[in-house]
């Protein structure tokens, strides 16, 4: 039988690396667990607390958080994050996987079982968190299009602290990694068991529906996590966290309190890091204003794979038209968008594979990738698209064939200065071009709770990346349904394109989300590549979005009395930045 612990899992990502886990090797090369997940305390010189708040944001109001992650009405607003925890952490700069919930994990191959163990947690009532509470989660999100489920066929759950994902067949063990892996549970399987069962006793689609509606209409206000902080308070614009003291890695917070103000907009945090109201901020901050950060501000830039770019509404009587999507592409120039957000790299492929240049995409596609369209600003031929679409142009304004001039909104979150910039210079381009379109700016809570979740736009921004494996974009534009059918409209059967890999190709029909799945469980890497390949070329010529920057992420945190771990520290560059906070790595000085 062939196994593959936690500290030996290598997963094939393609020809451009793999996946493995933290630990450290010891003179015997057995690679020992580390100590990122335990009791330890070393960070801490005393177990007696510093009587100081670490403040940070919140961005809806804290008595208005949702803890029920298929309420879309209204979401936690990074109040969850600080109560509840993922499986594990990715961390891009060392290419491993830290253990956060989970202690554990090993994958055996002959026997297609992936089995996760997790820490020893306990919800901040006292009860403790057990393996049912995490399935029960995992069992209702496949009635939401979870990706998990691409892969598994059943979820076991042996005792309290072990669950058994069952694989069933051959699958790409790296993409089964990071999608189980990124699991953040959050249901207690006594308050959400319910549901389940009506979700299973579904015998049709009506029936179905009616689960889910009860589900997604169920307000969950119940602040109880298994973090390391627990809610003590909370008001409409403040929520006062303090370490919970049954976690195991509480008595590595050396400070009393952590605060989370409400804030949305990105210069309101800009301005509370300069009067020291907030000490850590993952936000972007322009040039300009961060020479005017005072010294104690010291910034994080982490590499990472996150995109930004437009998404367009399949279902638009003209933006759901594949040419004006083309036409659109071609009349951005992507380079000042990418600088008036914040430093951002401009893209020049358009793959839907990471990456602002063709690097990382050429080392899956190879040198297929030269007969790809790489929409280069050129306003002669976003004209010829149209016109081919039947579009005119009267005095400078197109035309639709119905006589209608050309409109639309680009819907972002107002508060986001960073997607606002950057959407304002696309905007402006559009028009210059012709296109009568206006940037369309919401509050978190409408655009997130209804806008997007109903599809009530044309285009929108988009993240277009936010993985390192390829097969999560193209699983959430053609797979998932958040997508395909609450939002976007994007449509899996891709039709009248040309064949692959050859413009001049005759018209063929893809079907994109069966290629999905078969990348899934695909585990040759070169069988791999060549199925992210033409999933590549139909992102190519379908343009469901079109990529417009990459961004490094920025965190800014407060040095004034507070002890960060340097910026090359290996926790620095993990994924999510509150990993360190709640790892003891950031500390109160003495």
């Amino acid at each position: 039988m062939e196994g593959t612990s936690r500290r030996k899992f290598i997963g094939a990502l393609g020809t451009v690396g793999a996946v493995s886990v933290a630990g450290c090797t010891g003179d015997d090369g057995e690679t020992e667990p580390d100590d990122t997940n335990g009791n330890n305390s070393s960070n801490n010189e005393t177990n007696e607390r510093v009587d100081q708040t670490f403040n940070s944001i919140v961005r809806v109001p804290p008595t208005d958080a949702q803890f029920n992650v298929w309420n879309v009405s209204q979401g936690a607003g990074d109040l969850d994050q600080w109560i509840y925890e993922s499986f594990a952490y990715y961390n891009g700069e060392t290419d491993e996987w830290l253990p956060f919930l989970a202690d554990d994990w090993s994958f055996d191959s002959d026997e297609g079982i992936l089995t996760v163990t997790l820490g020893d947690r306990s919800w901040h009532d006292g009860e403790p968190l057990t393996s049912e509470d995490v399935a029960t989660h995992i069992r209702i999100d496949k009635h939401f299009g979870s990706a998990i489920w691409n892969f598994i066929d059943e979820i076991g759950t042996p005792d309290d602290s072990t669950l058994e994902f069952d694989v069933g067949s051959e699958v790409n063990s790296s993409i089964l990694l990071s999608n189980v892996l990124a699991v953040e549970p959050r249901t207690k399987a006594s308050e959400y068991q319910s549901f389940l069962d009506d979700l299973e006793a579904a015998e049709n689609d009506t029936e179905l529906d009616d689960a889910k509606s009860a589900l997604q209409e169920y307000s969950d206000t119940n602040e109880v996590g298994y973090g390391v902080f627990e809610v003590d308070s909370m008001s409409s614009n403040r929520a006062i966290l303090v370490p919970y003291e049954d976690h195991p890695r509480s008595d590595q917070i050396n400070y009393t309190e952590h605060q989370l103000d409400f804030r949305t907009e990105n210069q309101a945090q800009w301005q509370a890091l300069m009067s020291q109201d907030q000490d850590w901020a993952a936000v972007p901050i322009p040039p300009n204003v961060r020479e005017t950060l005072p010294d104690h501000v010291q910034q994080y830039v982490m590499p990472g794979p996150f995109g930004s770019g437009i998404g367009f509404q399949y279902d638009d009587p003209v933006f759901g038209n594949r040419n004006v999507r083309k036409a659109v592409a071609y009349a951005i120039d992507v380079a000042p968008a990418a600088a008036n957000a914040g430093e951002f790299f401009p893209v020049n492929q358009v793959t839907g594979i990471p990456g602002s240049d063709d690097s990382i995409a050429r080392n899956y596609i190879g040198d297929k990738l030269d007969s790809f369209e790489d929409y280069s600003q050129d306003l002669e031929k976003a004209a010829s698209l149209l016109e081919e679409e039947g579009f005119s142009q009267e005095d400078g304004a197109w035309i639709t064939p119905d006589g209608e001039e050309v409109s639309g909104g680009v819907v972002v979150p107002g508060g986001w200065s960073d997607q606002v910039k950057e959407l304002q210079t696309v905007v402006s381009q559009l028009q210059d071009f012709g296109l009568n379109v206006n940037l369309q700016t919401e509050e978190d809570a409408a655009l997130h709770g209804s806008t997007r979740p109903n599809g009530e736009f044309a285009m929108t921004y988009f993240f277009w990346t936010w993985s390192y494996i390829p097969y999560s974009q193209y699983n959430e534009v053609w797979v998932n349904t958040h997508y395909t059918e609450g939002a976007t409209n994007f449509n899996p059967t891709v039709e009248g394109i040309p064949a692959p890999f050859d413009l001049s190709n005759s018209s063929t029909t893809i079907e994109a989300g069966n290629l999905v799945e078969q990348l899934s469980k695909e585990p040759d890497t070169d069988k791999q590549n060549e199925l992210i390949s033409e999933l590549a070329w139909t992102y190519n010529q379908d343009l469901p979005v079109y990529p417009i920057a990459m961004h490094p992420t920025q965190y800014y945190v407060n040095t004034d009395g507070w002890s960060f771990p340097p910026t090359d520290h290996e926790h620095a560059n993990v994924e999510n930045g509150q990993y360190f906070i709640t790892h003891g790595h950031v500390q109160a000085e003495r």
